[in-house]
């Protein structure tokens, strides 16, 4: 098949979307498929700045194009008028259209050039249709809706979600149309050659790993963290890898502080790959106190690293870490019911955890996964 992935910046700051289209775009080359990644609103630095993103991408010879953009936006681009006649043109000759994310100025363009070519087009919501994420901007998405609803999503002929729970909170109209393909993880430099937990570190190491905004409760986090026992709290530490909003950051700084745990608290701020690699590799448990996550991938290299997670019932891959017992699932946003997980992942046999973990990623491999993505495009297409 030929297939285009039309896509907003591939920046480390944007979460789950980004590394999304590069592993799936990924996957599907090594299966044997013609990809074409093309990327609106990213400008020339923020594609420097992330340069890991395409490095990825062309270790398979995958073509990218990046639309002009003198600014880096969330919501994608336009670009100028022979990136849209460029885009034009690939939809004519591509087999099927596979955009991300809804409410961006390139579905809309997608849109139109796709009935005119008659060309299959997919989109992928990444969470953006969930009863959580509706409730967030409701008078700027009710104005949006006849446009992103009664245009773009109804002309897509599938909608890929990445898990059950994601396609059960969809709209009801969306529903026959909408296909669990689920999402994959990629991993990098991992040493799963090891078969017993080392014990070795000097302290038990709690990660936070992930966008600082406050959807994510790192201040819930951090209270639990100070939940528990003396004794436990002085063999512990908390590493928060991330960046967000300075002055939120700076909040949660302050909020370290007053609760006493400076010294066992650590802001890393973004990470490369390698010291990602690095830092789960020493890690003894992730913690995740989002109030929604539609997938959560940073849980899933997690598990995909063998360690153990403690996510809500609001994260979609609690259900995965339900099923192998690989950590422990909370239902409430409440720091005590949090820190006795944490108590719980402290006390645990962690060669026997980390097998767990090990386990529920075996679900989690992009070639598994990408089977789904390739049959729901054959669907699209009419094969």
């Amino acid at each position: 098949m030929r297939i285009l992935f039309i896509s907003s910046a591939l920046h480390k700051e944007y979460g789950g979307p980004p590394v999304a289209v590069v592993g799936a775009a990924l996957s599907l080359a090594r299966l044997g498929h013609q990809v074409v990644v093309f990327i609106f609103g990213q400008a020339s630095m923020s594609v420097s700045a992330n340069n890991e993103f395409y490095e990825k991408l062309k270790s398979e010879r995958i073509e990218i194009i990046v639309a002009k953009s003198l600014k880096t936006r969330v919501y994608g681009g336009i670009g100028s008028i022979p990136d849209v006649v460029n885009l034009f043109n690939r939809i004519k000759s591509a087999d099927i259209v596979s955009a991300h994310q809804v409410y961006n100025y390139q579905n809309i363009i997608a849109s139109v050039f796709s009935i005119i070519t008659k060309t299959p087009f997919t989109i992928m919501p990444h969470g953006t249709l969930t009863r959580y994420q509706r409730s967030k901007h409701f008078l700027r998405k009710l104005l949006l809706k006849p446009l992103f609803f009664g245009f773009v999503l109804n002309q897509a002929r599938s909608i890929f979600v990445a898990t059950q729970i994601e396609k059960d909170e969809i709209d009801p109209s969306l529903k026959p149309k909408t296909e669990v393909v689920g999402l994959g993880v990629s991993i990098l430099e991992i040493d799963n050659s090891i078969e017993e937990y080392e014990g070795a570190k000097d302290y038990f190491n709690f990660l936070y790993m992930g966008r600082i905004a406050p959807k994510k409760r790192l201040d819930v986090a951090l209270e639990a963290f100070s939940c528990l026992p003396v004794e436990v709290r002085i063999r512990s530490k908390l590493i928060i890898c991330g960046s967000g909003d300075s002055d939120y950051l700076e909040s949660m700084v302050d909020r370290v502080k007053k609760l006493s745990i400076a010294d066992q608290v650590g802001f890393r701020g973004w990470v490369s790959s390698k010291e990602k690699s690095m830092i789960l590799n020493n890690s003894d448990c992730f913690l995740l106190t989002s109030e929604d996550e539609n997938f959560a991938i940073a849980a899933g290299e997690a598990l995909a690293y063998g360690v153990p997670c403690i996510v809500s019932r609001q994260v979609a891959l609690s259900s995965l870490v339900d099923k192998y017992n690989a950590g422990k699932v909370f239902s409430n946003l409440e720091p005590f019911e949090i820190s006795e997980a944490m108590l719980y992942l402290f006390n645990s046999d962690m060669n026997e955890m980390r097998k767990r973990a090990l386990r529920a990623s075996e679900e989690l491999k992009w070639e598994f996964v990408i089977t789904n993505w390739e049959t729901g495009f054959e669907k699209a297409i009419g094969v």
